[in-house]
């Protein structure tokens, strides 16, 4: 199988064969992620990975739609990287029918944002 990333600059960047693009992020370089392409590269362990689902309720790229967007975190990186993956449906039970079995609700947070319903570890 042919490689899709290079490590570059001294391991200050990461090179994406698949999409052409370098990024200087070293939260990136770490993960092994294309933040252009949203790709995570094959080298990052699935172990290393947790992936949730958050649900958002009329967002403005799907108004008076349910969206369900995977978001996942890397060890060692803090902030939830969005993914390409999503569900869209007309209601609540709907899009959690969609998600992937096995994961559990976590009721929002006061702060999050007004559409985040809730999200799914």
């Amino acid at each position: 199988m042919d490689p899709t990333f290079e490590v570059v600059a001294d391991g200050r960047a990461i090179h994406c064969f698949v999409c052409g693009y370098t990024s200087w992020n070293l939260n990136d370089v770490r993960a092994r992620y294309c933040g252009h392409c949203h790709r995570w590269h094959d080298t990052t362990p699935a172990d290393n990975i947790l992936s949730m689902w958050t649900i958002f309720d009329s967002p403005l790229n799907f108004e008076g739609c349910f969206v369900a967007r995977e978001f996942r975190i890397c060890q060692g990186i803090n902030v939830p990287v969005p993914t390409a993956n999503h569900f869209v449906a007309t209601t609540l039970d709907e899009v959690r029918a969609m998600l992937p079995p096995g994961l559990f609700p976590m009721r929002r947070n006061d702060g999050d944002e007004p559409q985040i319903v809730e999200t799914w570890l």
